[in-house]
């Protein structure tokens, strides 16, 4: 796009509602977003932030800087709009539904991908008819001129609403909300180590054990995959593989720690036995000279003796 059509695409809009930019702020967007096609859907959000800001004063003289600077710029508009409406919402259940719109490619790139409405509720764990909450929770990202999700025309595609797809705007979304890229992040890293426990479920007479098992029972009390979710990053068997293979690494570490134990206390019990065998051996030996007791007073040994009146004596 050139100048001149970028020129166009910010001051049309505007200007059929009898609005004008001021040319110093125009020069800015302009500047802002020249040879950065990344930067269009950004820009689009950031100027329909700009009008509502410009309406709310009464639409009166230009748009000014300072109503673009109220949407944060360019730089910061999506991440603030993102922001205001995550702290309206189940945090959690937000946590799930963008991680399932988004993807990292095999160029470990972070991309977006779509899902159903019915997918988002059993993927966040609320069942195939549980789009209630996933409805309420995407409005928030679309009203007030944030417009970061879309969700198909129920009208248009003449299906059930279950099956409604639901895809965030633009990817521009992921890069320049810092949450969001840390969820796809974590996502990835999820998926890595779920292909990870995969693979070592397959190896005959392989057994999690030590940090590998904490890091796996760490990864299924956090994450907490839903079926569904292993389906759509797996298989079924793959599901059951998994789930049996830390269940059984649990158990065999529990195991050997209980026998680990019983022969612990088997040893103590052997010294113990074996010291008393010693005091009686040493007692005997210490005694062994007829009507002879042998002491130790004050650290040193005495032998005892009787006299003539049967008395001991030194």
């Amino acid at each position: 796009m050139s100048r001149a059509e970028l020129r166009q695409a910010i001051e049309g809009p505007a200007s059929i509602r009898d609005a004008r930019f001021a040319t110093r702020l125009l020069d800015e967007l302009l500047n802002e977003v020249a040879d950065q096609p990344d930067q269009l859907p950004v820009l689009q959000h950031a100027l329909l932030r700009t009008w509502d800001f410009y309406q709310e004063r009464g639409r009166q003289g230009q748009i000014e800087r300072a109503d673009y600077a109220r949407t944060g710029e360019c730089s910061g508009a999506i991440e603030k709009q993102a922001e205001e409406a995550f702290e309206k919402v189940d945090q959690k259940l937000a946590e799930r539904i963008f991680k399932s719109l988004t993807d990292t490619d095999t160029k470990g790139r972070r991309v977006r991908r779509s899902s159903s409405l019915g997918q988002l509720a059993e993927l966040a764990g609320l069942g195939p008819d549980g789009i209630g909450p996933i409805k309420r929770l995407l409005t928030q990202f679309q009203e007030g001129g944030r417009h970061f999700v879309s969700v198909e025309d129920p009208v248009k595609s003449a299906v059930p609403e279950k099956e409604l797809r639901v895809h965030l705007s633009h990817e521009s979304l992921i890069r320049k909300w810092p949450r969001l890229s840390k969820w796809v992040d974590q996502e990835r890293g999820d998926k890595e180590q779920y292909w990870e426990l995969v693979r070592r479920s397959k190896r005959t007479g392989s057994l999690l054990s030590g940090v590998d098992l904490d890091l796996a029972l760490k990864w299924k009390r956090e994450l907490k995959p839903s079926s569904a979710w292993m389906i759509r990053e797996g298989s079924e068997g793959d599901i059951a593989a998994v789930e049996s293979f830390i269940a059984k690494s649990e158990t065999a570490v529990r195991s050997a720690r209980r026998r680990n134990g019983l022969v612990l206390i088997g040893i103590a019990l052997a010294l113990v036995v074996s010291s008393g065998f010693a005091v009686r051996g040493r007692v005997v030996a210490n005694n062994a000279v007829p009507g002879t007791l042998r002491v130790t007073l004050g650290g040193c040994p005495v032998s005892l003796r009787p006299n003539s009146r049967g008395r001991r004596t030194a």
